[in-house]
């Protein structure tokens, strides 16, 4: 049987009450898979390190734009030594 864990911060675990409950198919009413129970704590875990990735994007996206203005900079200035 699949068991399908949590996703938080980067790792496949599993919740923090050790159990799982079955999913369903729709179709035919056979369990198709064991799901995580997730516990407040567990969303509360995944919530903050959603928060921190975020961050950690938003930062790396800022690092880059810098880097291209920089690079954007060096350009400028090279264009205009040439002349």
């Amino acid at each position: 049987m699949n068991q399908i864990k949590h996703f938080i911060n980067g790792e496949f675990v599993i919740g923090s009450t050790s159990k799982f409950f079955d999913k369903r198919s729709p179709v035919n009413n056979k369990v198709i898979a064991q799901v995580a129970e997730a516990s407040q704590a567990d969303v509360d875990t995944a919530v903050r390190a959603a928060h921190a990735a975020l961050h950690g994007a938003r930062l790396w996206l800022l690092r880059q734009g810098k880097r291209a203005e920089e690079a954007r900079m060096i350009s400028l200035t090279n264009n205009l030594c040439k002349k």
